[in-house]
């Protein structure tokens, strides 16, 4: 799927789930990251990891948002303390706010990735689950038609949701 699809069924599906600005953005921003982090060189047609490979499988991000659950359970409580403390001073209004916007930011990335993925299920190629194994809905082609008409229900109808609940 083509990223700016990922990026507005994130965005429309996340914000008619939560009605949440920091979840949202958060699944926005981290909508595209399975196939960032595999650092592809336009100029040489290269990349550092395959296309689709374990970037894509859901094994690898569970255990990777496991631990970093684990890290901010545990050990970020201390930094929001400090972080607290510095936008107290310089906004007093807002630290309220910072550990739901905290929360809502994580589960967002979370959200942003899994649909990544989802969404990259419902192409022909599908994504990896295990080492030998695929999941495909086998949908649409990347880039085709079906592609971008998939996207604009998905997001119409999480318009659609949002205005009317």
């Amino acid at each position: 799927m083509k990223w700016v699809n990922h990026k507005l069924i994130a965005g429309a599906t996340g914000y008619a789930l939560t009605g949440n600005i920091a979840f949202t953005a958060a699944s926005i921003l981290f909508s595209t990251v399975p196939d960032s982090i595999e650092f592809h060189n336009y100029k040489t047609g290269t990349s550092v990891f395959k296309h689709r490979g374990n970037s894509h499988n859901p094994l690898v991000w569970l255990i990777a948002f496991a631990v970093l659950y684990i890290g901010f359970r545990f050990i970020l409580p201390y930094s929001v303390i400090q972080i607290d403390a510095i936008i107290s001073t310089l906004y007093p209004n807002l630290v309220q706010y910072v550990p739901s916007m905290l929360v809502y930011s994580f589960f967002g990335m979370v959200y942003g990735v899994f649909i990544h993925l989802i969404t990259d299920a419902m192409t022909m190629g599908g994504i990896p689950v295990g080492k030998r194994h695929h999941f495909a809905l086998r949908w649409f082609y990347t880039g085709s038609s079906q592609e971008y008409l998939t996207s604009f229900s998905i997001v119409a109808v999480s318009i659609f949701i949002s205005i009317v609940i």
